[in-house]
């Protein structure tokens, strides 16, 4: 209820189910519809092994890009749950770190090209 709000709110720019594929490929799905980057760092998530914060498959966490204006009012909105802000639209790369560790360094075109090309053409 409270992320329909805060949409109807006008807070958030896009956002995505963390399902299939875990919040990597999520960030990437929603990088790609945009044709933009994203520096993310996931450090704030603390008590997982980094590959868990990658690819984990849960219900109801959501990756959101919320307008820099209305951050503020968001956090409010969510005071009672918990929250990660861990980067920023920007660039034409995705780079994802675990603090000072780089999980993904790919270019919007590299994934793009991985995304649509069938799986037996990347083994070979």
């Amino acid at each position: 209820r409270l992320l329909i709000k805060a949409i109807d709110s006008g807070f958030v720019s896009s956002c995505h189910d963390i399902s299939e594929g875990g919040l990597a490929v999520c960030a990437a799905e929603m990088l790609l519809g945009a044709d933009l980057g994203a520096e993310l760092n996931l450090r704030s998530m603390v008590g997982q092994r980094s590959d868990i914060k990658l690819i984990s498959e849960s219900n109801t966490r959501w990756l959101v890009e919320v307008k820099k204006a209305k951050a503020r009012q968001f956090e409010r909105l969510f005071a009672r749950d918990r929250i990660y802000k861990i980067g920023a639209a920007r660039g034409k790369n995705l780079v994802v770190k675990d603090g000072n560790r780089v999980l993904i360094d790919a270019s919007v075109d590299e994934t793009r090209d991985a995304w649509e090309r069938p799986i037996w053409k990347l083994m070979g």
